[in-house]
C-alpha cells in the first residue's frame, strides 16, 4: 500500500475510533446500574480503543516491505551476503 494512502486510511480510521468514544461519552443514552446495556457499552469502548490503536498503526506502522535490515547493513552488504558486526556498533564500553 503506497505510504500517503496508508496514512490517510490511519486518519480516518483515527477520526471514527475518537468520534465513536465521543459519542459514548457525550451523547450515548445512559448506561442503568445493571443490566447488558453497561456490557455493551464497554465492548463498544473497547472497541473504539482498538479502533484507534489500528488507525495509528497504519499511520505509523512499517509494512515488512519497507523495513531495512540489520541496523549498519547496506545494499552492498545485503548483495554480497556480509552481516555487519552488530555487537561493535552497539557496545560502548
Amino acid at each position: 500500500m503506497d505510504k500517503g494512502l496508508r496514512r490517510t486510511a490511519g486518519i480516518a480510521v483515527m477520526a471514527a475510533g475518537f468520534g465513536i468514544a465521543a459519542w459514548l461519552v457525550f451523547g450515548a443514552p445512559p448506561a442503568e446500574e445493571d443490566g447488558w446495556w453497561r456490557l455493551v457499552r464497554m465492548a463498544v469502548g473497547l472497541t473504539a480503543m482498538g479502533v484507534v490503536s489500528g488507525g495509528a498503526r497504519l499511520f505509523f506502522g512499517q509494512p515488512k516491505s519497507e523495513r531495512d535490515g540489520v541496523l549498519g547493513e547496506t545494499d552492498a552488504d545485503r548483495d554480497s551476503g556480509h552481516r555487519p558486526d552488530v555487537n561493535a556498533v552497539t557496545d560502548r564500553a
